[in-house]
């Protein structure tokens, strides 16, 4: 973690961001989740996102790999 600072609306925004494309619940909580890690990497408010193509494998992962410690991220 270099900065928390702006995690919380990240995360906010992910999941809104989720909820108005009408994905899932679980889909758009974790974009949610993914918003916050890029916050959380940067000294900055928001970083930069994983592509397109890794954000739906990353959303997609099934329920206990989502849970794994740094599976989710995938290093994000």
């Amino acid at each position: 973690m270099v900065e928390p600072v702006g995690a919380g609306d990240a995360f906010a925004a992910g999941f809104l961001a989720g909820l108005l494309r009408g994905v899932r619940m679980v889909r758009a909580l974790r974009l949610g989740h993914l918003a916050a890690v890029s916050a959380l990497g940067v000294p900055e408010d928001h970083g930069p996102l994983p592509d397109a193509e890794r954000i739906e494998r990353l959303r997609g992962l099934p329920g206990q790999e989502w849970l794994t410690p740094g599976s989710a991220t995938g290093g994000c």
